[in-house]
């Protein structure tokens, strides 16, 4: 055969607004390529099917999709990806390169602009002077402002120059810019407790810090195109049940508050497009702590949410949190440890163990790994055999060499690396979506608690005890 047959792949996207579908057609050609298949995965998760093409002798791929709308996808493959930008009756040649961080090397056709602007933002980006991780969260939140700033600043100069540039495009980056910086100053103070080993409520936050989050439009359809802004929407609810117990607190109130409430939440402040996938990810969350009345939300969302995509991915979420469910046998995996050997989770039979998923880019799993008194919990009950296994899901084993020496922690607990982040097999297995992610084994692989105390919560003492009475 002179050629190869290329599959292409057609779906329709779900979408509340009434544009007619238009083909949009994104090929190209990877160089170098080490693998025989490339994914296109959309930014909103919940609302699309990832696709799977194979490449041909020659590297070559096409997706032909029907879109309603501008988005973002990731073009990805086992060793890199590459984020662009479509409108809906594009139709793009791109040529790529594995290996190179550089690894955009030409875009043509209708839309080539959009993609080439990633590249281009990725080179200029790099230009930027990396934020000090010893300054206090007020002082980083202000770089933080500055470099987003001046990256619309670019945005605009780069619309200028490609007049040919879409209004979605614009306002994708746009919305990209604003709400990435206030999701990464939520993060600040976690990371700063981490880089100084202290606890997060003792680091100096102005009390207007996340004033923002109250000013946040949340139910804006046509911003639903951003994976950020849809990000932000989620932050919010979480924030306002944050709120709402902190002053039940305050108030003496010991009620202790469950997931289900943000769940409850959710149903009340969101409406329009970002309505089921943001109510999906919240009663997601609640699956770690299932009872009847999750469920029973659980059954009423899958028989009133329109959208089969979501239905699908939220009951393949649920079948995954059974696996995590207590009187469940752990599923084996195998990992690499600091010596780079091989090790699994069958390798500590007769051994209680705790199992710690996290990663270097997770400001709560850092803070986590760093506080002294989680590592003298963990050092007294490691002397009377106690596991704690620290599972690190880095993409790159760098990062997580890195991380560990940053803050010193190589000796504190027994350190394993499997890489793919939530695309890891151990991640898969175990139906990890968020991290960080603990649980109790007792000797024979047994799941006994699927969402315990952290390493620095003195509860966790309590549970452990009792595991070690008995026989």
């Amino acid at each position: 055969m002179k050629h190869l047959f290329i599959l292409c792949v057609s779906f329709l996207s779900f979408a509340l607004l009434a544009q007619k579908p238009q083909h949009t057609i994104i090929s190209g050609k990877i160089l170098n390529n080490t693998t025989t298949e490339v994914n296109l995965v959309h930014f909103n998760q919940w609302e699309w099917e990832d696709i799977m093409v194979q490449l041909d002798k020659n590297g070559l791929f096409r997706f032909d999709l029907l879109l309603t709308e501008g988005a973002q996808f990731r073009i990805e493959n086992s060793e890199n990806s590459w984020d662009m930008y479509y409108e809906a009756g594009d139709s793009v040649f791109l040529t790529l390169r594995v290996g190179y961080e550089d690894s955009l090397i030409q875009a043509s056709g209708k839309g080539a602009a959009q993609c080439l602007w990633i590249a281009e933002n990725f080179k200029w980006g790099a230009k930027l002077r990396k934020s000090n991780s010893d300054a206090l969260p007020a002082e980083s939140a202000l770089f933080i402002d500055s470099v987003y700033k001046a990256r619309l600043v670019f945005l605009e100069k780069y619309s200028l120059l490609h007049p040919e540039v879409s209004e979605g495009f614009k306002l994708y980056y746009r919305l990209e810019y604003r709400y990435r910086a206030y999701n990464r100053k939520q993060m600040l103070a976690f990371a700063y407790a981490a880089n100084h080993k202290i606890e997060v409520d003792s680091v100096p936050v102005p009390k207007n810090m996340f004033d923002y989050m109250d000013t946040i439009a949340i139910n804006v359809d046509k911003y639903w195109i951003s994976d950020t802004y849809q990000d932000m929407v989620r932050s919010v609810v979480y924030h306002h049940y944050r709120n709402i117990c902190e002053k039940a607190k305050q108030g003496g109130n010991e009620k202790a508050y469950s997931p289900l409430e943000s769940y409850q939440l959710a149903k009340m402040m969101i409406t329009g497009r970002a309505k089921w996938s943001t109510r999906a990810e919240v009663l997601n969350y609640c699956f770690q702590t299932m009872d009847s009345l999750i469920l029973q939300e659980y059954n009423s969302f899958l028989a009133e949410c329109p959208n089969p995509v979501i239905v699908k991915r939220l009951k393949a979420s649920f079948e995954e949190k059974q696996i995590m469910a207590k009187g469940k046998n752990a599923p084996n995996f195998t990992a690499i440890d600091l010596q780079g050997k091989t090790v699994s989770l069958a390798d500590f039979q007769g051994h209680i163990v705790m199992l710690d998923f996290w990663s270097s880019w997770c400001g709560p799993c850092l803070h986590e790994l760093s506080l002294e008194k989680g590592q003298k919990l963990e050092e007294k009950y490691a002397a009377k055999g106690i596991v704690f296994l620290k599972v690190n899901l880095d993409i790159k084993e760098e990062a997580w060499i890195t991380t560990l020496d940053r803050l010193s922690i190589r000796n504190k607990g027994t350190h394993i690396h499997q890489a793919g982040d939530f695309d890891s097999p151990v991640a898969k297995a175990y139906g990890i979506v968020g991290i960080p992610t603990y649980l109790i084994l007792d000797k024979k692989g047994i799941i006994v608690e699927n969402v315990p105390p952290r390493p620095s919560d003195p509860k966790l003492a309590e549970i452990l005890d009792k595991l070690l009475e008995k026989p």
